[in-house]
């Protein structure tokens, strides 16, 4: 039996994103549910595809990296 239910545009946005192939959202819903599912990390990949977030925080890391100081260690 379906029914209508009401989803903000942000849960629609995560449903898009953790969809696999020509899952429903009642498939993605039932499956995260579920949580038989271990966590695989290929799963996140892509989610940053079109975000500048992504450059961003790596930029911060190459940024902090190159700004580390090695300390000298006198015996």
């Amino acid at each position: 039996m379906a029914k209508n239910v009401a989803l903000s545009n942000e849960v629609i946005e995560f449903l898009e994103r953790h969809k696999k192939g020509d899952e429903s959202y009642s498939d993605v819903i039932k499956r995260l549910a579920e949580g038989s599912e271990k966590p695989n990390w290929r799963d996140a990949l892509g989610l940053w595809k079109d975000d500048n977030e992504f450059d961003k925080i790596f930029d911060d890391i190459i940024k902090s990296r190159l700004s580390s100081k090695r300390r000298v260690i006198k015996w």
